[in-house]
């Protein structure tokens, strides 16, 4: 029985990168492999860029994503609680 959890490819190489980082799969590098990871699964999916050979990420949308994980606790902590929700409840 197959279980389709991600609809979409960006879905499927978003949450690849998401949990590699956050479950720390690897002693070190867990940022630099997801980005690598989330790369590779996009080219290979024919997903990095549009049919006009365009590029569908910013040359700096990795670094943006580093900065954000990069926060600080207590800051992502008071975020959650301006979007009235818990840390730990899905979106």
């Amino acid at each position: 029985m197959d279980v389709v959890l991600y609809d979409t490819g960006e879905e499927k190489a978003a949450n690849l990168l998401y949990f590699i980082v956050k479950n720390h799969a690897f002693t070190d590098g867990n940022k630099r492999i997801g980005a690598a990871l989330f790369i590779t699964f996009l080219a290979a999916n024919g997903a990095l860029y549009r049919a006009d050979g365009s590029k569908r990420l910013a040359d700096n949308a990795l670094m943006a994503l580093d900065a954000a994980h990069r926060r600080k606790p207590a800051e992502r902590e008071r975020n959650h609680r301006q979007g009235n929700r818990q840390p730990d409840q899905p979106l």
